[in-house]
C-alpha cells in the first residue's frame, strides 16, 4: 500500500474516533509492517502471537491489550507509543 494512503487511513481513523465521543485510538501497526516490507504472518512469528490473534489488529482503530501491545512494539523495536496513539478532542 501507497504511503500517501496509509496517511490517509490514519487521519479518517482519528477523525472517526472524534465522532464517536471524542476519543480513541490510531493503530500504525500496519503501516509500519508496511514501511518495513512485514507481513502479518511475520509479525505472527516474531510475536509468537496466532495469526488469529492477530487478525483484530489489522482494523486502524484496533485497541490491543498492554501485553499483545508490548510484544508487538518490541518484536518490531518500537516503542508502544509509536504504533498506538489514544486522540482525544481538544
Amino acid at each position: 500500500m501507497h504511503g500517501g494512503a496509509l496517511l490517509r487511513r490514519e487521519r479518517l481513523a482519528i477523525v472517526r474516533a472524534m465522532k464517536r465521543g471524542g476519543r480513541g485510538v490510531v493503530n500504525r501497526v500496519p503501516a509500519v509492517l508496511a514501511s518495513r516490507g512485514l507481513r502479518w504472518d511475520d509479525l505472527a512469528r516474531r510475536t509468537l502471537l496466532c495469526p488469529h490473534a492477530l487478525r483484530g489488529l489489522r482494523r486502524p482503530g484496533a485497541n490491543p491489550r498492554i501485553g499483545v501491545a508490548t510484544r508487538i512494539a518490541s518484536a518490531l523495536d518500537v516503542q508502544v507509543e509509536r504504533l498506538w496513539t489514544l486522540v482525544e478532542e481538544p
